[in-house]
């Protein structure tokens, strides 16, 4: 019972990948590209944790701290990269800049 139980979970966790890997390819802007690399690492770490919790080895869990301390900096980073500092108005998108909006 509970074989099918972990058999279920990573059919829902492969699922998860492929829905956000089309997100990734049909993602129009480099926002939602983005938030799908996001999502892929956590959906990497949802089936690494069920891995973990599947086999009787601890060492994995080294690993999934490492991908999610990955995640974490690749998502400041990018979010770094995409906002521009305006010093009268905070905060604007890059997507404004290129359409004019910010002067």
């Amino acid at each position: 019972m509970l074989f099918w139980l972990y058999v279920f979970a990573g059919v829902l966790v492969l699922l998860a990948a492929l829905l956000t890997l089309v997100r990734l390819t049909l993602g129009p802007t480099i926002l939602d590209r983005a938030v799908a690399v996001d999502v892929l690492t956590v959906v990497a770490l949802a089936g690494g944790g069920l891995a973990t919790v599947y086999s009787p080895r601890e060492e994995t869990m080294v690993f999934l701290v490492l991908l999610a301390l990955t995640g974490f900096f690749s998502a400041v980073i990018v979010s770094r990269f995409v906002a521009v500092r305006d010093s009268h108005e905070g905060v604007k998108l890059i997507d404004s800049v290129v359409e004019g909006e910010l002067q």
